[in-house]
């Protein structure tokens, strides 16, 4: 991993701490997440403005406690109803369809308590 120190005006380091805080996460993590997103886009940045950005957490906030109060089967009917937009573009690269996978088992699994058995894509 690489290191790379950057100087920020006292405003900005600012706005990124307090949108950091706000995502429960450090800065460091918010800026490699912000950059990653920057550089996946074909055209740049696309801004989410800050009515979709809350409808979709309170949309997130209302699955995780659907989730956490459900059924195996419950959960699974609620994941298939829930709203599904267009794939983040790191999603659709080789390493993104292998993390994809790999979290797809994983909540699977977590879901109906049952192991897959499969092999990792990695």
């Amino acid at each position: 991993m690489s290191r790379v120190t950057v100087r920020l005006p006292d405003s900005l380091h600012q706005q990124l701490t307090a949108l950091a805080r706000e995502e429960n996460i450090s800065i460091n993590q918010f800026l490699v997440f912000a950059l990653t997103q920057y550089v996946m886009q074909p055209s740049g940045w696309i801004e989410l403005g800050r009515d979709d950005a809350d409808r979709q957490r309170a949309n997130f906030e209302a699955l995780r406690r659907q989730l956490r109060e459900g059924t195996p089967t419950d959960n699974l009917e609620a994941l298939a109803a829930r709203e599904t937009g267009e794939p983040d573009p790191f999603l659709l690269t080789a390493s993104g369809l292998q993390l994809r996978a790999l979290l797809d088992r994983a909540l699977t699994e977590r879901l109906t308590g049952q192991s897959a058995e499969q092999p990792d894509p990695i």
